[in-house]
This record gives structure tokens, sequence and C-alpha cells, in this order.
């Protein structure tokens, strides 16, 4: 991949991070071992740059926040950003735009299993071709990495992902779903329970 190619699915991921994910929560429900469980992520402008995988090299590029605004608007070019060193860059980039329907497309959760050394995230959440890692900040897991890996060999465990709900963030429930198994069904007593009243379930 070079620097031109980079440019275009940097800007198309900024595309469909602002139309799917930003200032969204997602509710994923899961089941592990029989019990069901769920987590909350926040999705903000300021965390696209870090799941590009890129370095931003314009000094006139002040913030993350900055940077996604200007992807918005197609004005960043080759000049702007450097690949990493290691190689990460182009591993991020490669499933960036499919890992931004995670909304839809996850299947499967997970603890990371602290496989590599340079790696720091908690929760995985994805499909065998590549996944989102999240870290815990109070009651919210934020995202903070993107691989392209089979989520089934970095995580200690998998859980089966349930449903998936979406909202914005200053929306008090979950009424959009976006994802379901067909193949495990949740009453509405139990959904209610778990998630606290999170989602509006119509009678």
């Amino acid at each position: 991949m070079n620097k031109k190619e980079a440019l275009s699915i940097i800007i198309k991921g900024a595309e469909e991070y602002h139309k799917n994910l930003e200032n969204k929560n997602l509710l994923i429900i899961y089941e592990k071992d029989d019990v069901v469980d769920f987590i909350e992520t926040n999705f903000y402008p300021r965390n696209f740059l870090h799941l590009t995988g890129i370095e931003i090299i314009n000094k006139k590029i002040h913030s993350s926040v900055e940077f996604y605004n200007l992807c918005l608007k197609k004005r960043i070019s080759i000049n702007d950003f450097s690949f990493k060193k290691d190689g990460t860059s182009i591993l991020k980039l490669q499933s960036l735009i499919q890992v931004f329907q995670i909304y839809k497309n996850a299947k499967i959760i997970g603890q990371y299993n602290n496989q590599r050394p340079y790696l720091r995230t908690n929760i995985l959440v994805g499909n065998i071709n590549y996944c989102m890692g999240f870290i815990k900040n109070k009651n919210y897991e934020i995202p903070n990495t993107i691989l392209k890996e089979d989520i089934r060999k970095i995580t200690n465990e998998q859980f089966r992902v349930v449903r998936i709900y979406r909202k914005g963030v200053k929306e008090k429930q979950y009424i959009e779903q976006t994802y379901s198994n067909k193949k495990i069904d949740i009453d509405k007593n139990t959904l209610e329970n778990v998630t606290s009243h999170k989602i509006y379930i119509k009678e």
C-alpha cells in the first residue's frame, strides 16, 4: 500500500466513521457461559486518528479532531501523514472501512490475551477477519485499536454476540437494533434486567 492508496482509505474511513459511529454509543450484548452480559461503548471524533494507525507529520494540524474534520472535508494530502515504522499502519488501514461496520457485523467478543508485547487493549469485538479493541473509561469502553486478525487467536475465550443496539450519546435509551443473532433467543425481561432498562422495548 502506498500513501496515495492510504489517503483514499482514510478519507473513505472518515466518512464511514461519521455516518456509523461518530458520537454514538453501542450496546453490545453477549452470552457468556449461558449468562447474558453487555458492554457499552463510546465513539468520538478524537478516536478516529488513533484507529487509522498513521502519524500526523504536518505541524499545522494541531489535534486529532482537527485531522478528522479535515478528512471529512477531503482537505488532507499524502504530505500530512506518515506510516509507523512497525508496519501496523498498513494493517489497520486494510481493515479500517470494514471495521467501521462493527455495529452490524460483530459476531464475537472476548478478553484480549496480552499475546503482543506492544499492544495495550482490553476487550476485543469483531469476527474471524478483523476486530476492534477497547479500553475502559469509567462506565464505557473506548475504541483504541484495529486489528486485521482472527479474533479467536488473540482472546482468552470467545463469546457470541447476541444483539447490538445503537444510539446517540445524548439519547437516554437504545431504540435502534443493528444486529441480532437469530440462533440465540433472549426474552424481554432478561434484556431489561441485564441492561438496567437501557433499551426501549415496544410492548
